[in-house]
């Protein structure tokens, strides 16, 4: 990225700031993430070695676990302080319920999140439900996938506003469809319940 970020001739030259590097991940990925995070290059996730950039400072992953893939234990992830945000559907047809939420548990140091987000599955933030080449998820999303992909993008500002306050474990929307007009509504609830 400082490299892209320096040159002149590339898109994102001067855009990028290389000092604050945040991470993205969801399933997988996330687990991916979670292990850098937690400075740690474990099998299945990391092939070679690795150390944690300095400048790492914050991940976000959906539908996500960090388990030792032998022993199916939750390995403890110790983040440095670095923010964590897990964030998951509670339409379960792929990972088990309590695999974001043990994980959560195994984050050492705050800050950190957990969100559950209402109407959502697994795929819930691709492009379609049950991408190709991918173990299906039997249960179909309730919320539109836009308004997922929305009120994600939007948590930014929020954990931003809660950085110096616990955040701990919140359903943050309740969003759907209403029976009787047909029309959409959505709900927020920051984490003291207002």
């Amino acid at each position: 990225m400082a490299v892209e970020n320096s040159s002149s001739t590339s898109l994102i030259a001067g855009v990028v700031n290389t000092q604050k590097l945040g991470l993205l991940g969801h399933s997988f990925g996330g687990a991916v993430g979670l292990s850098a995070i937690a400075d740690r290059c474990l099998p299945r996730y990391c092939q070679n070695s690795f150390t944690r950039p300095k400048e790492l400072l914050a991940g976000a992953f959906y539908e996500t676990g960090l388990q030792d893939q032998n022993t199916l234990k939750y390995i403890p992830i110790n983040n440095s302080g670095i923010g964590v945000a897990l964030l998951q559907g509670d339409l379960k047809g792929r990972v088990l319920p309590n695999t974001p939420l043990t994980t959560y548990d195994q984050i050492q140091t705050p800050p950190k999140a957990f969100i559950n987000i209402s109407g959502t599955n697994h795929f819930s933030i691709t492009n379609i439900n049950n991408v190709p080449g991918a173990i299906p998820d039997p249960v179909a999303p309730t919320l539109d996938k836009d308004v997922t992909v929305e009120m994600i993008a939007c948590l930014r500002g929020y954990l931003e506003h809660r950085s110096k306050t616990p955040i701990g474990i919140q359903v943050l929307w309740r969003a759907g469809v209403s029976s009787e007009s047909g029309s959409s509504f959505e709900e927020g609830k920051q984490a003291d319940g207002s």
